[in-house]
């Protein structure tokens, strides 16, 4: 858990699927049906887990932290 520079909200950072970090709000906003693979069996079912916003979504300040791109 860290605070944003701005507005000193609580964030936490996530990995993006290109292995990159992001920030997000530490609160869910809602949950949602992920389909996940078992490490060990292969098995495939269904988890509900809980999904978080961008802080860049939710921050006042957050065009101060975007990179050009």
């Amino acid at each position: 858990m860290s605070q944003c520079r701005s507005c000193k909200a609580q964030i936490t950072w996530i990995k993006t699927p290109a292995g990159k970090n992001h920030p997000v709000d530490m609160e869910p906003v809602g949950k949602f049906w992920v389909q996940v693979e078992d490490e060990v069996t292969g098995d495939r079912h269904w988890s509900l887990e809980p999904c978080y916003q961008s802080h860049f979504a939710s921050c006042p300040q957050a065009s101060q932290h975007r990179r050009k791109g």
